[in-house]
């Protein structure tokens, strides 16, 4: 696996780590949580914490990237949607991601690009976004669940997905999406699984005497 950039290859590391310990189904979950919490509140550090830009870009780190996201993508990104009151609604579909290099919008630049899916979601659609991003969590839960071969694939692909997303946008990556898709739709076709294959006499229905 070669690339420059850090997050894929922590995010593969981290993943593998965490299907060693996947019989370990609480760890598991508690992990799981933790990452997706991480993605979700790492845009707002920089607007509680203070990080010096100059000693970071004098001292030549290989973090210099995630601080530049901490000083200036990100506390701009949430200071612009607090100025135009779109905290709670989101700017909308137009207005972020790439269809504002298609059809830009004069003074709304800063939403072409979020370096963070939970932020790209909370900028589209507000405090949706948020809950919508949080929805990983059931997802993971399931998977965990899972010990076939599919399971753990898509485990993994799941878990790596949501750590990569710490620093990237990663609705505008059409082969993530589809990966997306194939494990949301795995967990929700074997849950519609497990309920037609119960007895009969275990299903719930609202007209029991209709059988």
């Amino acid at each position: 696996m070669l690339t420059t950039s850090k997050a894929p290859a922590g995010a593969f590391a981290l993943t593998m780590g965490l299907l060693m310990i996947q019989r370990m189904s609480w760890t598991c979950r508690i992990l799981c949580v933790l990452v997706v919490f991480i993605g979700l509140l790492l845009p707002t550090l920089g607007m509680v914490m203070s990080f010096d830009a100059l000693t970071v870009s004098s001292s030549g780190s290989s973090l210099a990237s995630l601080y530049d996201r901490l000083i200036n993508t990100w506390p701009n990104v949430i200071n612009a949607l607090i100025r135009e009151g779109w905290v709670l609604t989101g700017a909308g579909f137009g207005m972020v991601g790439s269809t504002m290099g298609i059809f830009p919008v004069e003074g709304s630049e800063i939403f072409l690009g979020m370096d963070n899916s939970a932020l790209y979601l909370w900028a589209m659609l507000g405090v949706v976004g948020g809950l919508l991003y949080t929805l990983q969590i059931p997802l993971l839960f399931k998977l965990i669940e899972d010990e076939s071969r599919v399971g753990r694939m898509l485990l993994s692909i799941s878990v790596c997905w949501c750590l990569i997303s710490w620093t990237t946008d990663m609705f505008e990556v059409a082969v993530a999406n589809l990966f997306a898709g194939l494990a949301i739709g795995y967990v929700i076709t074997a849950k519609q699984e497990a309920v037609t294959s119960r007895p009969a006499d275990l299903q719930l229905t609202a007209l029991p005497n209709l059988r």
